[in-house]
């Protein structure tokens, strides 16, 4: 397990003590499918390895209900509009805190981005998920750490997911762990347009579903300066995501010179719109 000050990160790279098999969190069947058979359980084969990384990172000091939703708050811009809770919920989103306190969100989405990381085994391995539609498995050779924008428990929760060996992405059905988009929901606001995620990197392109969306950080997820800029574009992407001020994340803004390293063949930098 690996922790920060504001965020601890639920996984494990040699099985897990509460139900002794990797395949423990909620969402295992629905995002992973149920390891295609292949999942390693080491209450059946003690022998068994693990191939790729799925690791949900959460904060520990306070309840955080989701990424993006925004239900009591004024839009300015009608083309965005984030998703609504089934109820009312007993915590603040995500998009709340950027808007009331971006100095502590930013904290914590560097906490959540590099809790995840110490799961990741051979991390220098992987560049950033950038493509629409490209998902964090061994064939692909790419991670992704993304929110679910109308996520399947109501607590924030960011995966981090590299060299799985498949993935379930399937329309008309939201699926997925990298930068996906659903077609289907294309024209609806209240799932981001179809972009079922909201991710560190994401395509460029979708800076048109949301001022700030379409940012990615220059470093790779082995680089030093990569937690910085994770959470610079991070922050972005779900204000992108909920009708939140982008500007707010300069609050997460690493120093200048983090992005003077070599541009990586799978990346670009965080851009401001």
């Amino acid at each position: 397990h690996a922790s920060g000050a504001f965020a601890i990160a639920l996984g494990s790279t040699s099985g897990n003590a509460s139900e002794r098999k990797y395949g423990y969190v909620p969402d295992w069947a629905a995002d992973l499918g149920s390891g295609y058979g292949e999942d390693c359980d080491v209450s059946r084969d003690p022998r068994c390895e693990a191939v790729g990384a799925h690791v949900l990172s959460l904060p520990r000091r306070l309840y955080v209900a989701d990424c993006c939703s925004r239900p009591d708050a004024a839009r300015g811009d009608a083309t965005v509009v984030a998703a609504r809770r089934p109820g009312p919920q007993p915590g603040p989103s995500l998009a709340d805190l950027i808007a009331s306190d971006a100095a502590s969100a930013c904290g914590l989405l560097q906490d959540l981005v590099a809790g995840g990381l110490r799961q990741v085994r051979r991390l220098d391995a992987f560049g950033s998920c950038a493509a629409e539609n490209e998902e964090p498995t061994a064939a692909s050779g790419c991670l992704a750490q993304c929110f679910h924008v109308v996520p399947d428990v109501w607590y924030l929760h960011l995966h981090t997911t590299a060299g799985a060996k498949d993935i379930r992405a399937a329309q008309p059905y939201n699926a997925g762990l990298g930068p996906s988009f659903n077609a289907s929901e294309a024209s609806d606001p209240a799932t981001a347009f179809g972009r079922y995620n909201a991710c560190v990197c994401e395509p460029r392109a979708w800076a048109a579903a949301g001022r700030g969306r379409g940012s990615c950080p220059e470093a790779r997820p082995s680089d030093a300066a990569y937690p910085a800029e994770a959470a610079h574009a991070l922050c972005r992407n779900v204000a992108g995501a909920s009708g939140v001020d982008p500007r707010l994340c300069h609050a997460c803004r690493p120093p200048a010179s983090t992005y003077l390293n070599p541009r990586p063949a799978r990346s670009r930098g965080v851009f401001d719109v």
